[in-house]
Formats: structure tokens, C-alpha cells, sequence
């Protein structure tokens, strides 16, 4: 099931311009070798405040529709996810970027101490989350329970921070519009009446996932809009049932845990986790159009980062150098 939110207008719309990843030698070496990015888990963020801003936010937002309306179910049960999300809604990972490929602050905060790299990334190309360690074994079916053999695990399209509450306000009464006038399918007229009332638990459970994931997704875009200058977008990565392929990595702040993205195989459900080994096509490139080398970088860099490209079957790929007069 797709997202409830318009992709057509509002903070969910996928962003089409090119975007910049900011990172250092070490980071950039990690993942185009691996071939895959991390998205760390946000409430190992050191300010929680940015995590609960968004939540608070859409937390106001619902309670003044629910005056509005009040007693309205849809409303209540989504004011109801919405309140303490740091327990209900706890792993969510996130993937920043820059819509500004070479841009002063980023080059100082996020790109090796302005000797790293800005790596320009297609944004439509989608991505997805990987687990290793191969599928589980399907679970024994059960004629009263429904049975999830894998993470229920919703990676969002490359999305601008929201700066402007008024999207936030839009965002959210659209959602609510989408789960009051969502329609099941109609019942199979070849299943009993009990099975025609599961598949319908289901879908309405299906409803519910991607309207947590929506939530979730929403509240992690959110900025005050102070910082609306760095330009920033992100993938934001929600799971659901489940965070069984979780990888963890030490910090100065300590344990951090976060998702690894890989290029999306054509046709895999975005819902789903995507096992490479399983794939024939395991090997899928990250879509790398550019390489920018930060302004403190060595004079006569460019050849090697174009050397190391080619080790990494990324021969060919522009290499540049920045042009902000850092010292």
C-alpha cells in the first residue's frame, strides 16, 4: 500500500533536483564500496528536541481538527500514535542531504572538516533497505493469527525538510481525509465469511501501518526555520513490525544504530526489506552522478578520487572541486 499523502502537493512531494551527500574520506571510501548508505536512527540524534518538535507539532495539529470534530475516530486514534512516539514509533532512521552541492556550512559541518566530499545522488533513483543474513523461513501458516516473516520496514523518497508549519497543518489534514474516505476491496466472494473478515483485518491493518509510517515520516522533516538555509532533504526510514536487521556503530556520543540503503532492485516493494543475496541483481550501483572535493582538498586530488572511482566500476563520473574560498 502506497503512502495516504498527496505526492503532488505538500512536504511529501519526492524531490526531483539534484541532491549532495556531505561526508569525509572515510565515509565516502565506506559506501561506494559497500555500495550502500546509512541512515542512523534518529533518536541517537543529540537533540531530541529536533525529534519531538515535529511529533509536537502534529500533535496540535490533529487536537485542533479533533475540536473541530470532535469524537471523530480516525482523529483519536491518530492523536493517540502521535503522543509518546519516542515509545510507539522508536525505530526511525534518517539520511540527510543538501539540495546545494557546495555550500560553505556543510562543507564545515558535514564534509571532513571541508577536505571530504559532496557526492551528487539521483534522487530518483529509489532506495531500499537492505538486510543481510538471507530471508527467515516463512512462518507456519495459522488459520487465526496473521503471521510477518520479515521487518514491515517503509523507506520514503528523498523529501525537503519542512520549514513552514502551514505544510505540516496541510500534511496532516490531508491524512486524515485519505484514512476517513479509504475504501477496502471488495470481498472475495470465493472465501467464507471469516476469511472475508480477515482479509479485511488486514487491509485495515495495512492502513493503519502506512498511516503511522506517514506520521512518522512527517514529523521527522520538520525544522524550525531557522535552519532553513542548509537546504536540506532527507530519506526518512520507518519500522513497523520489527528492526531485525538493525547494525550498530560506536560514536564519541556512544552506540548508534542505523540502516543500510541500497539502490532499490526494479519492482521490489519498498515495504519490504530487500535481501541481496537473494537477488540476481545484488550488486546494484548507488546512483553516484558526481563528485565534489571539498575546498581544503590537496591540490591534484582529482586524480586520485577519479582512481578510486574506477576501482569502484564508477570510471568515468565527474570529479570537481569545490569553489567556496574556505582558508
Amino acid at each position: 500500500m502506497a503512502s495516504l499523502l498527496s505526492r503532488e502537493r505538500g512536504p511529501l512531494v519526492p524531490v526531483t533536483d539534484p541532491i549532495y551527500h556531505y561526508t569525509s574520506s572515510g565515509g565516502m571510501i565506506g559506501a561506494l564500496r559497500a555500495r550502500r548508505l546509512w541512515a542512523s536512527q534518529a533518536t541517537s540524534m543529540n537533540d531530541h528536541a529536533e525529534i519531538l518538535q515535529g511529533w509536537k507539532l502534529i500533535t496540535e495539529v490533529i487536537d485542533d481538527l479533533l475540536s473541530a470534530h470532535p469524537g471523530d475516530g480516525t482523529l483519536t486514534w491518530l492523536r493517540d500514535w502521535a503522543r509518546d512516539p519516542l515509545d510507539k514509533v522508536r525505530h526511525v532512521c534518517i539520511l540527510c542531504a543538501s539540495l546545494r552541492g557546495d555550500d560553505a556550512n556543510q562543507w564545515r559541518l558535514y564534509g571532513g572538516a571541508s577536505r571530504g566530499y559532496a557526492i551528487e545522488l539521483d534522487p530518483s533513483a529509489p532506495l531500499a533497505a537492505i538486510a543481510d543474513g538471507g530471508r527467515p523461513p516463512a512462518a507456519s501458516p495459522h488459520p487465526e493469527r496473521i503471521e510477518i516473516d520479515f521487518d514491515v520496514v517503509f523507506v520514503a523518497p528523498w523529501l525537503r525538510v519542512v520549514y513552514d508549519p502551514r505544510e505540516v497543518q496541510l500534511a496532516v489534514t490531508d491524512l486524515w481525509r485519505a484514512m476517513t474516505t479509504a475504501t477496502p476491496p471488495p470481498p472475495d466472494p470465493t472465501l467464507s465469511s471469516a476469511e472475508q473478515e480477515q482479509e479485511h483485518d488486514v487491509w485495515r491493518s495495512e492502513l493503519q501501518a502506512v498511516a503511522i509510517s506517514d506520521l512518522a515520516t512527517l514529523a521527522h522533516l520538520v525544522k524550525t526555520d531557522g535552519f532553513s538555509g542548509e537546504h536540506e532533504v532527507r530519506t526518512v526510514v520507518t519500522h513497523l513490525l520489527g528492526a531485525d536487521y538493525m547494525k550498530y556503530r560506536p560514536t564519541d556520543s556512544g552506540i548508534v544504530a542505523y540502516r543500510e540503503l541500497g539502490r532499490s532492485p526494479d519492482g521490489h516493494d519498498l515495504s519490504h526489506p530487500y535481501f541481496p543475496e537473494r537477488a540476481s541483481n545484488s550488486s546494484l550501483q548507488l546512483p553516484v552522478r558526481s563528485v565534489r572535493l571539498g575546498p581544503l582538498a590537496p591540490d591534484g586530488h582529482e586524480e586520485t578520487v577519479e582512481d578510486f572511482l574506477a576501482t569502484v566500476d564508477l570510471e568515468g563520473i565527474r570529479v570537481m572541486r569545490s569553489t567556496v574560498p574556505l582558508r
